[in-house]
């Protein structure tokens, strides 16, 4: 089944939705599609600017509804196995404005969702068993209740993982990391100048009968901060060349050796209870805050 509505729209006959998009050009471009798939397909989405809204259901279809400024051309195309949504602009040196796009996609829970953003924002939600990449510049990203792998790269914007678990791979050279509630078996956040902010049990791959997670935070410049729950295990090891570390964990130091004791305020080791998940926490130059949430 596929239902198509591709129509220019004159400004003063321009919904409310539209405004609310904030479109004020003289005309608007709708796409809406509905493609059959299987349980599991792959959805490409590619956009310069704007909104984009993907989000999981229980039904074996993708649905895409879209708008635009008549700047842009929407397009939606594929089969059951791969489905592609694009934009493109239809001239040169388009404004902020008209570059603008906004998506809402829906999508099979176990779907692998791949989404290219120059700017503007990208929010995913409810996607089990598939597999979530976000590549943007300077993008927001929201990704959440998220069970799979989730792969996400941005050049200064914010990052926000919330409800999720899975191999979780986040890189920035200057966006902000916020992530609460995320587990797996392997984490990797990664940034040069943006703070990374972390709470969590650290418990959820183990707690789904699978291994210890290894949690890796990096940053070069920027601080960083764990929020630790109650029932957390993890052994920890964290250390800054310039910067401070500040614990407020009850940690029990290990014996293994290591040049980094040497340097007081500036290393940590040890198991925070029975010592389950593998923290690393490393930074050059930016603060390290080990807390508790008291959960």
């Amino acid at each position: 089944m596929e239902v198509i509505t591709h129509s220019p729209r004159r400004a003063m006959g321009i919904t409310a939705a539209l405004l609310l998009a904030g479109f004020t050009s003289l005309y608007a471009e709708e796409i809406r599609k509905t493609f059959s798939t299987t349980e599991n397909p792959t959805v490409e989405v590619r956009t310069q600017a704007g909104r984009v809204r993907v989000k999981g259901w229980d039904q074996n279809q993708v649905g895409v509804a879209g708008q635009s400024s008549d700047a842009m051309k929407l397009s939606a195309d594929g089969d059951a196995q791969k489905i592609t949504i694009e934009s493109q602009p239809t001239r040169d040196k388009l404004s902020r404005e008209e570059a603008q796009v906004n998506l809402e996609i829906h999508v099979p829970k176990k779907s692998t969702v791949h989404v290219k953003s120059d700017r503007g924002s990208v929010e995913v939600d409810d996607i089990s068993g598939g597999e979530v990449m976000v590549d943007g510049v300077s993008t927001d990203v929201d990704v959440a209740n998220v069970q799979g792998g989730i792969d996400v790269k941005t050049v200064d914007g914010p990052i926000q993982l919330l409800s999720s678990q899975g191999r979780v791979k986040a890189e920035s050279i200057s966006g902000s990391m916020r992530f609460q509630g995320v587990s797996g078996s392997e984490f990797l956040a990664n940034t040069n100048s943006g703070s990374i902010h972390f709470e969590g049990d650290f418990g959820g791959a183990q707690a789904a009968g699978g291994k210890p997670g290894n949690y890796v935070l990096n940053s070069y410049s920027s601080s960083i901060e764990v929020i630790a729950a109650r029932t957390a295990s993890f052994h920890v090891s964290a250390r800054t060349v310039q910067g401070q570390i500040q614990n407020n964990l009850t940690i029990r130091p290990t014996a293994e050796g290591n040049s980094f004791r040497r340097l007081p305020g500036r290393y940590v080791e040890g198991r925070f209870n029975t010592g389950d998940a593998i923290l690393e926490i490393n930074s050059f130059a930016g603060t390290i805050r080990l807390n508790g949430s008291g959960r």
